[in-house]
């Protein structure tokens, strides 16, 4: 039924209008043109048909048009072929590098992600989450972190980890809001770098972790593994005496 005002215009505002859900509920006009790839007065031709057909609106606010319904956005967007839908959002993505906002990184890295190019997902996320750092968007930041280290293996990523290993320590503690000295942060930084370089194999910072007797427990036991060794829910919960509380253990693994 959404689809039925789409039967109505031509092919090129058809075009225009698949162009514009791929890029979300709301588009920048200067973007939009770009990723068209049409002739500008051909452009607005199509956007004027596709605004009196009651597809588009006029965004007047940002400058460029929205979608009269946000279920005609995803009845288009559904309706694309998975070839088709990938080629669009690359489109996209192209445009927004050229003429998007620093805030606009984490946008950029979604439509790369749609168009199935890992690397370019890779750097984008990076740089979004770089951006978000920069406004103590901690949340942000660690969710663009966490997409590119899950890429990590698949792309040309730089040899050196240990800066970002280091970055994801650290926007992990911000999200979940320990609120410590900067000098210790810094202190911190350092020995995760060092140690993700090889440099070093235990820690010498001062921890005072809040928590149960039995986490801190398990967290005591945990400090104990020697350095490059493995073991396992149940072994620790063996070595701290309750040798039937492996998924507490577990539990307390992931609180610490």
């Amino acid at each position: 039924l959404m689809l039925a005002r789409l039967d109505r215009v031509s092919p090129v505002t058809r075009h225009v209008v698949q162009v514009a859900a791929v890029g979300g509920t709301r588009v920048d006009h200067g973007v939009l043109l770009a990723a068209v790839g049409l002739d500008e007065a051909v452009f607005e031709g199509a956007l004027h048909e596709a605004v009196e057909g009651q597809v588009l609106a006029v965004d007047r606010d940002r400058e460029g048009y929205s979608f009269r319904h946000a279920l005609m956005r995803e009845a288009v967007h559904d309706d694309l072929l998975p070839g088709e839908c990938a080629r669009l959002h690359a489109r996209y993505a192209a445009a927004l590098e050229v003429l998007a906002r620093p805030e606009q990184a984490g946008e950029i890295a979604h439509h790369w992600d749609s168009a199935h190019q890992l690397d370019r997902t890779f750097d984008w996320s990076i740089r979004a989450a770089e951006h978000a750092e920069s406004v103590y968007a901690w949340r942000e930041q660690l969710t663009h972190l966490e997409r590119a280290l899950d890429l990590w293996d698949q792309v040309g990523a730089p040899a050196e980890r240990a800066g970002f290993y280091a970055a994801l320590a650290m926007a992990g503690m911000r999200r979940h809001r320990y609120v410590v000295p900067v000098e210790v942060v810094e202190d911190a930084r350092r020995q995760l770098e060092e140690y993700f370089r090889g440099e070093r194999t235990d820690f010498d910072l001062a921890l005072a972790p809040s928590g149960t007797e039995f986490q801190r427990s398990v967290w005591r036991a945990l400090s104990d593994i020697p350095f490059a060794a493995t073991t396992s829910y149940g072994r620790i919960a063996s070595r701290i005496g309750k040798p039937a509380a492996s998924r507490a253990v577990g539990a307390a693994n992931g609180r610490g």
